[in-house]
């Protein structure tokens, strides 16, 4: 973690990868040994990142795609899968690094 003073009333830390909502922010003074807390102050959702595609067609189906990356959640948050312009029938999260999802037959042959 990095923490800076910015000016009086500001100042700048980095937070841990993953995601969260309504959290808390405390800073503590340790030259007066004091302690600020603001509940609720901020909720944040880091940009996902899509390394790979892994592509299983299906002869009455879609395709069945799996999704791999980066900061797809450290839980379950109902993703929503879209190519092109077309939503996956179902999705599925699976991890933080991978995502599965049906595409509609007739859709998705330039994957």
């Amino acid at each position: 973690k990095r923490n800076a003073w910015i000016s009086d009333t500001s100042i700048q830390a980095d937070i841990p990868s993953g995601s969260g909502s309504r959290k808390a922010v405390s800073v503590d003074f340790t030259g007066d040994q004091t302690q600020a807390t603001l509940q609720d102050a901020f909720s944040f959702n880091p940009l996902a990142d899509i390394v790979d595609l892994s592509v299983h067609n299906g002869p009455n189906a879609g395709s069945n795609l799996l999704v791999l990356g980066t900061n797809f959640g450290m839980h379950d948050f109902t993703p929503i899968v879209q190519i092109g312009y077309t939503l996956c029938q179902t999705s599925q999260w699976l991890s933080q690094t991978s995502v599965a999802c049906q595409v509609a037959r007739g859709h998705g042959r330039e994957l």
